[in-house]
C-alpha cells in the first residue's frame, strides 16, 4: 500500500513539474503577445499648440510638410497652418487666424504648389509656404471639405453638397452639373488622368470621366478613401470600416480593436493611407492599427502615452517613414512603420492570459506544497498511544 501511494505521488509530482515547466516556457510568449517592446513604432513631436487639433498632415518628402487645423479647439475659427523642414524635429507657423478662419484639407502637387481648404475657399502657396494667396470659391462662410489638383491648372473642391472645378489654377471656379447627389465630399483621389473616386456623408462616388459625371457605388459614407488603380479600396467613417476588391461591391466591415464584441461607443476612425497591401487605420480607440496583408489580419502599433485624443489624419512617404496629426496637439512619427505590431485577437488574448496566469499560479502553489510534503512528510497516525 505505501509503495502504490509513493508512486502515485511520484506521478503527480511529475506532473505538476511538467505543467508548471510548460506554463513558465509559455509566459513570454503570452507577454509578447501582449506588448512587445520592439513594436514602439511611433514616437511624438513637439510644436507650440498643445490644445490644437489638427485637421490633416501630409509630407512633400521626408524633411518637407504641412498639418493644418484649428491651433485652440473650439466651434469656429482659430486656424493654423505650421510647416516643417527637417521632417518635423521643428515647425514653423505659417498661418494663424481668429475666429474668422480654419483649415481643414491638404493638396501638396509639388513642391512649387500646395493647396488648403478654408472657410469660403482655398489657400495656396509655390514657394513653401512663405507667402500664401486667398483663392474664393463661394461667397457664403462655408468651409471647403476638400481639395485635389490633377496639375497646375484643373482642380476640384466642395463644400454644401455642391463640387466645383478649375481650369485656370483656382482663379474661377464652376459647379460641376455632373454631381446631382444630396451629399458633400468629405475626400476626392485620382488614381488615372480620368478616374476618380469620392466620399461624403452618406455615400462613396466614382467617375471615369474626369470628374464630369459621377456613380454611387455604396451608400455609406465616411471621412476618408483610399483606392488602387485595379479598384481595391479601403474607407473609414467614425465606426465604420469599408473594403472593396473591384470598387463596385462594398462590404462594411468589423472595425478591428481589442474587443470588437464589446464595444461601449464608436471607435471613432480618423483617416486611413493604403498601398497595395499594406495600409494604416487612425483613430481615437486604437491610435494607429496595421496590416500588412490587405486586411486579413490586423495589428496595433505603440504610440506615446500621451497620445490620448483622436487621430484625425495619417500620410506615409514609403513604408516606414509616416505621420499622424489630430487632436491635443498631436504630431506623431515613424521611421519603422512597417513593424507589425500587436495581433488583435478580439476579446480571446486578455481571457487566455488570465487564464494561463491562473494556471500558473495554482500550479506553482500545489508544486510547493507536493515538494513541502514530501521533504517533510506527515506521519501516519495509526492509533498506537
Amino acid at each position: 500500500m505505501s509503495i502504490r501511494l509513493n508512486k502515485k505521488k511520484h506521478k503527480l509530482g511529475t506532473l505538476l513539474t511538467i505543467v508548471l515547466i510548460l506554463s513558465l516556457a509559455s509566459l513570454p510568449f503570452l507577454v509578447l503577445a501582449i506588448d512587445d517592446p520592439e513594436t514602439t513604432t511611433w514616437f511624438s513631436l513637439s510644436q507650440g499648440y498643445s490644445d490644437a487639433v489638427f485637421n490633416d498632415v501630409a509630407f512633400l518628402n521626408a524633411t518637407h510638410g504641412w498639418v493644418v487645423g484649428q491651433w485652440t479647439e473650439g466651434m469656429s475659427g482659430n486656424g493654423v497652418v505650421l510647416h516643417t523642414v527637417d521632417g518635423g524635429d521643428t515647425w514653423e507657423t505659417q498661418l494663424q487666424s481668429g475666429r474668422e478662419q480654419v483649415y481643414r484639407q491638404i493638396d501638396i502637387l509639388h513642391s512649387d504648389s500646395v493647396w488648403i481648404t478654408s472657410w469660403g475657399g482655398l489657400y495656396h502657396t509655390s514657394d513653401d509656404g512663405q507667402t500664401w494667396d486667398d483663392y474664393p470659391v463661394v461667397d457664403e462662410n462655408s468651409l471647403m471639405s476638400t481639395v485635389e489638383f490633377l496639375n497646375d491648372t484643373h482642380g476640384w473642391t466642395a463644400t454644401m453638397n455642391t463640387l466645383y472645378n478649375t481650369s485656370d489654377g483656382g482663379d474661377t471656379w464652376s459647379t460641376v452639373p455632373g454631381w446631382t447627389f444630396d451629399d458633400s465630399l468629405r475626400d476626392i483621389q485620382f488614381v488615372t488622368e480620368t478616374e476618380v473616386w469620392g466620399i461624403g456623408f452618406f455615400g462613396i462616388y466614382h467617375s471615369e470621366d474626369c470628374a464630369e459625371t459621377w456613380t454611387e457605388v455604396h451608400s455609406s459614407g465616411g471621412w476618408s478613401i483610399s483606392m488602387q488603380v485595379n479598384g481595391e479600396g479601403w474607407a473609414v467613417a467614425d465606426s465604420n470600416l469599408m473594403h472593396s476588391s473591384d470598387g463596385i461591391t462594398w462590404d462594411d466591415l468589423t472595425v478591428p480593436g481589442p474587443a470588437p464584441s464589446f464595444r461601449s461607443r464608436a471607435p471613432y476612425l480618423g483617416d486611413l493611407f493604403f498601398t497595395e497591401e499594406e495600409g494604416w487605420i487612425v483613430g481615437e480607440e486604437t491610435p494607429v492599427m496595421h496590416t500588412v496583408d490587405n486586411g486579413l489580419t490586423w495589428y496595433e502599433q505603440s504610440v506615446p502615452e500621451s497620445i490620448n485624443r483622436r487621430l484625425l489624419a495619417v500620410d506615409f512617404l514609403n513604408q516606414t517613414h509616416g505621420w499622424a496629426a489630430g487632436g491635443g496637439g498631436a504630431i506623431i512619427k515613424t521611421t519603422n512603420g512597417n513593424s507589425l505590431g500587436s495581433p488583435f485577437n478580439d476579446v480571446f488574448l486578455p481571457i487566455l492570459t488570465i487564464a494561463a496566469g491562473s494556471i500558473l499560479v495554482i500550479c506553482s502553489i500545489l508544486y510547493v506544497v507536493y515538494r513541502m510534503r514530501k521533504t517533510n512528510p506527515v506521519p501516519l497516525d495509526n492509533g498506537i498511544q
